[in-house]
């Protein structure tokens, strides 16, 4: 009942507002969504005697865009995601009855606050920082991220700058008087992002990210961690591309009553591309590197993997999700290094259409093995995508992993097999 009734508001208030466009004095507003299908085929177990596994992942999402006022916005969006086909709580296959649906963004904006250049951002919004290499949506996840908290922006020329709170987890009580989960088990997130364009050809970014969590009740597991980091990025001439990257983490986490590990860990990534070809058929060619610290010693009383935070690590670390380093939500102690080439060309274009074709391989090792193989192994991503009149955007991909020795082997073989993954997705935006 409870998805029933979300809809039927949803809906209602969209109805409303469009009664509302005949009205020339109505709130200005516009309307946005998106529907999103993608069928997985993955063998992503590293055994060839099992069957591949056949998936479609459905996104739903409708929003509506308010302006109450110059400088003033409020955005509601909800999503529904989903697994094709699955059903919670119904015994009548393909009837779903009690859905995801919930709010993935609300929030209001207001621009030029006291001065040029100067807003403020409340409620519960998507966040990216830079190349999203830490804060990032996650747009490939089919529920995707988004924050509960503020945000002020600053915008002055070259200079763009972000500061954010966010609220990871609340646990306290609302109830006035009760003394329970005071301020005892809450996560939170203060970040802060500028970048500042040189000139052109240049640009620099800084970024200062401090989340604590607090775990549990008891202080046996409280976590803070810092993370510094910069990254410069630009091109060189007019076909030459280029990002450097680096980032250093420090604090503390918890590991009992009394005892805690110290947290030191850096990231290192840079790539250079070379663009060729005509503006409405450009092909470009990249390679790079990423180096993500891990812990060679698990037994004493200091934290070295790197921490990706919420980032993105679809994007950096292989389409297939294989590799996944240290994040908020997982843990790798052995860090990693990628070394990496890829390649993107527009093979055809005109007035509605435009076709893409791309791929990149990954050498994967491990950044700290002790004394164990540190070779993760090769992965192989080939994918293409036809944009049809800017609103319907089908993609299909095929992957392959070549596991190294690093790779355990699954349970009653000898040797980790190689494995593959195919996806076709279409995207309908509005």
């Amino acid at each position: 009942m409870k998805f029933k009734s979300m809809l039927v508001t949803s809906v209602a208030v969209l109805a409303c507002a469009g009664a509302a466009v005949a009205d020339p004095t109505a709130t200005p507003f516009e309307i946005n969504g998106e529907l999103r299908v993608r069928n997985e085929n993955d063998n992503r177990d590293f055994n060839s005697n099992t069957d591949m596994k056949s998936f479609s992942l459905m996104r739903t999402r409708i929003g509506i865009n308010v302006h109450p006022a110059a400088d003033m916005s409020v955005f509601v969006q909800v999503q529904d995601s989903r697994v094709q086909g699955q059903v919670p709580s119904s015994t009548t296959p393909g009837v779903q009855e009690n859905g995801n649906l919930d709010l993935h963004q609300g929030f209001f904006q207001v621009n030029n606050l006291g001065w040029q250049g100067f807003g403020i951002k409340a409620g519960r919004m998507e966040v990216s920082f830079g190349n999203e290499r830490l804060i990032a949506p996650d747009a490939w996840n089919n529920v995707s991220t988004s924050f509960d908290g503020a945000m002020a922006t600053v915008n002055h020329g070259r200079f763009n700058g972000q500061l954010l709170w966010a609220n990871l987890a609340e646990n306290d009580t609302p109830s006035i008087g009760s003394p329970d989960f005071q301020n005892k088990t809450d996560a939170t997130m203060q970040a802060g992002f500028g970048t500042f364009g040189v000139n052109d050809n240049a640009n620099v970014d800084v970024y200062a990210i401090n989340e604590r969590d607090k775990g549990a009740v008891t202080p046996d597991d409280n976590m803070d961690t810092f993370t510094l980091g910069g990254r410069v990025h630009g091109k060189a001439a007019t076909q030459f591309d280029y990002s450097v990257e680096g980032a250093y983490q420090m604090g503390s986490q918890d590991t009992g009553p009394s005892t805690q590990n110290d947290i030191g860990a850096y990231m290192v990534g840079g790539e250079v591309g070379v663009t060729l070809g005509n503006e409405a058929r450009p092909v470009r060619f990249g390679a790079g590197v990423d180096l993500l610290s891990g812990d060679d010693n698990g037994t004493d009383n200091k934290q070295k993997a790197f921490n990706t935070l919420f980032g993105d690590n679809h994007t950096f670390y292989g389409l297939m999700d294989v590799v996944q380093p240290a994040s908020s939500s997982s843990v790798a102690s052995g860090g990693l290094q990628d070394i990496k080439v890829n390649a993107k060309a527009t093979v055809w274009s005109n007035e509605y259409n435009s076709f893409a074709v791309g791929g990149e391989f990954h050498n994967f090792r491990l950044a700290e093995a002790g004394t164990a193989s540190n070779a993760l192994g090769n992965e192989v991503d080939v994918h293409g995508t036809w944009a049809y009149r800017e609103r319907f955007m089908p993609t299909v991909g095929v992957s392959a992993f070549m596991p190294g020795d690093a790779v355990p082997a699954p349970v009653g073989s000898t040797k980790a097999d190689n494995s593959y993954w195919f996806y076709a997705q279409g995207t309908v935006s509005f």
